[in-house]
């Protein structure tokens, strides 16, 4: 390149420069859009918890397929621009649900696995799904006092914007364990939410695992929360326990065995008084008709309440009725897996019976599905409209089935 070239080009660039101004910069309180380049208001504040669809060719309606509620539609989120000219959609929650409240003396405590792998395990509806859950239980047992979630290993609902947690805080729920968790495996999935607070909390990881088996993976163990429900004046303390045992494995019980005496050792740390309710709940893996359940609730000294006979089912894992479930498991056989019991050892309700729900939502939604096999490099949920796998239509909010525990002391 000459030296007249050089001279020419930087005249020229000094023109440009000189003569086109930048854009003023944005308000503190306005972004830029980004496809015509002008200052907009950023979106009003948010009257619920919300989360923003991360697909700029989303619509409102795919808020409704989250269990979700449309709010409003931008040219951007909080943390993503629409290039595309697309919009950006929020959606939030549904509305506070109706609560109600028990004398002091009654306890009710759910147990629910929720089936919210990683992803890299399977792609099955995690985010449609449990979105759905918090509302769902909240209008179906107004009443209940503490919910024990196992499989809870993302966070629910959308793990980056709108957990679990925060929905059932929103809900009146504010009171919540750590999730159980270990630096040496990825965390377990278990904790313990409650309308009540929480005055102390512990948890333990077993030791107890079943080689072979994804189970060294994660930090399976127990989540343990004392609460003080006060209603009209009056407080009573409940111990809760929040536990997930081994799954896979077959038939041999030997290691969940192995867990439930680990349990027994941890309950003892704990130094719980004598007069105060100890309440079991979780995914045991052990069927109604197996020994080993029995031997499990022996260990435990703890007793098993009857199904009421108002309980909508009497399993709670039953592929023939649970459309998750049909998809690959269809030719297994229906069990009660999933229970609430409480310690002998200590108080002793006067009366106590477990329900067994259908939680289904009353409108099938569609889910991408891509079941049991591993894919380590899927780490993200997908869409239904930008899905790389199949797509499939349910109504079930988990493989389980949520038990509710009814006590009265």
């Amino acid at each position: 390149m000459t030296f007249l070239q050089i001279f020419y080009i930087s005249l020229s660039v000094g023109i440009v420069n000189c003569c086109i101004r930048p854009s003023p910069p944005c308000s503190f309180s306005q972004r830029r859009n980004p496809v015509t380049g002008r200052c907009i208001d950023n979106p009003p504040p948010a009257s619920r918890p919300f989360t923003w669809l991360e697909n700029c060719d989303a619509v409102p309606q795919d808020c409704v397929n989250y269990g979700l509620e449309y709010d409003i539609s931008y040219p951007f989120a909080d943390d993503f621009d629409c290039f595309n000219g697309g919009s950006a959609i929020r959606c939030v929650v549904k509305p506070k649900p109706k609560l109600t409240t028990t004398p002091a003396n009654e306890f009710k405590f759910l147990a629910y696995n929720i089936f919210e792998r990683f992803y890299f395990l399977s792609i099955d509806g995690q985010r449609e799904r449990t979105c759905r859950i918090p509302s769902w239980v909240l209008e179906t047992i107004p009443d209940v006092d503490a919910i024990a979630f196992q499989e809870v290993f993302l966070g629910g609902c959308d793990e980056n914007n709108l957990t679990l947690k925060k929905v059932l805080s929103f809900y009146g729920f504010r009171y919540t364990t750590s999730v159980v968790d270990s630096i040496l495996a990825l965390n377990g999935g278990i904790f313990i939410a409650s309308k009540w607070p929480i005055v102390r909390e512990e948890s333990y990881v077993f030791q107890s695992v079943m080689f072979l088996t994804a189970e060294i993976f994660v930090a399976k163990g127990v989540s343990y929360a004392r609460i003080e429900k006060t209603v009209n004046g009056v407080t009573k303390p409940y111990n809760l326990m929040s536990t997930h045992l081994q799954s896979g494995g077959g038939d041999d019980n030997t290691i969940r065995e192995a867990q439930c005496q680990e349990m027994v050792s941890f309950t003892q740390t704990l130094n719980i008084p004598a007069n105060e309710p100890v309440l079991f709940a979780g995914d045991l893996n052990l069927r109604l008709d197996e020994q080993s359940l029995q031997t499990c609730l022996n260990l435990l000294s703890s007793k098993l309440p009857p199904l009421s006979r108002t309980s909508p089912l009497s399993l709670s894992w039953d592929p023939p009725t649970n459309t998750i479930l049909q998809k690959n498991f269809a030719s297994r056989l229906p069990k009660w897996i999933d229970y609430v019991f409480y310690s002998k050892l200590h108080k002793n309700p006067i009366t106590s019976n477990q329900i067994i729900y259908n939680a289904k939502d009353q409108n099938e939604f569609k889910v991408c599905f891509a079941e049991d096999y591993i894919n380590l490099f899927r780490h993200s949920h997908q869409p239904i409209n930008d899905c790389d796998y199949t797509t499939e239509t349910i109504k079930d909010l988990s493989d389980h089935y949520p038990v509710l525990g009814i006590f009265q002391f």
